[in-house]
């Protein structure tokens, strides 16, 4: 690692230039979510519910220190590939984007985008990411979908 790259540790107390910077992002209540007046009016026909869409704007720093803090986490166990797959449908999604009030979740309805967010699987290390990252403020956290792995373990 090159020596002068600094090799900081963030902490939910810390504040950054980027703290106060209010950004938008678009909360989804599980996978099912949606906010689409047909979609809705469908699964009504069908007895089925559609969780929550929540269009909401907020502070860098108070959304850093919400995903650092454990204790607002979700949690589940699984014993299996199709429990863990049942209550992974379960786990909120958050996309760092402004996205258009009653359209269809798709990337086509992004107004604008937050966040760069990389979704990395297997091919680096955490160590790797982390030295990628040094010089750019960055908040690494585990996915729902993390879940089970080659073999069937978790």
């Amino acid at each position: 690692m090159n020596e002068n790259k600094r090799k900081a540790v963030f902490k939910a107390t810390d504040k950054t230039i980027y703290h106060d910077l209010t950004i938008k992002l678009t909360h989804f209540e599980n996978k099912y979510a949606s906010d689409n007046k047909v979609v809705k009016e469908k699964a009504v026909k069908k007895g089925r519910e559609i969780a929550l869409t929540s269009h909401v704007s907020d502070k860098w720093g108070k959304l850093v220190e919400n995903f650092l803090n454990k204790e607002n986490w979700s949690s589940f166990c699984a014993y299996g590939k199709d429990e863990y797959e049942k209550a992974k449908g379960r786990f909120d999604a958050v996309v760092f984007a402004e996205m258009i009030k009653n359209g269809a979740r798709s990337h086509a309805n992004v107004i604008a985008h937050y966040a760069i967010v990389l979704d990395i699987d297997d091919s680096i290390s955490m160590d790797e990411v982390r030295s990628d990252l040094n010089d750019y403020e960055h908040l690494i956290y585990s996915s729902g979908g993390q879940g089970i792995k080659q073999g069937g373990a978790f």
